[in-house]
């Protein structure tokens, strides 16, 4: 069993939550999350390297992300060969 800071009743609750939930509000919910993941990803991303403008900040998380070779092409697209 995995250790949770969730008191119990809260988590029981969660779990009759997520299993009432219709097929729809399911995705909704998984995209909602994924989103507010990727967001936070970003935001650690671009406050770790204060010195990089936007741009370079998504262009880093995106390597991070989907790899180098993917980077390195939308840079291209830019015109920034570093």
């Amino acid at each position: 069993m995995i250790p949770s800071d969730t008191h119990p009743d809260i988590e029981r609750r969660q779990i009759e939550w997520f299993r009432e939930a219709s097929a729809a509000e399911k995705i909704a919910r998984s995209r909602s999350l994924t989103a507010t993941a990727i967001a936070a990803s970003r935001c650690a991303v671009a406050e770790a390297n204060p010195q990089l403008s936007p741009r370079q900040a998504l262009l880093l998380w995106i390597q991070l992300h989907y790899g180098e070779t993917l980077a390195a092409q939308l840079r291209r697209l830019d015109g920034d060969n570093s």
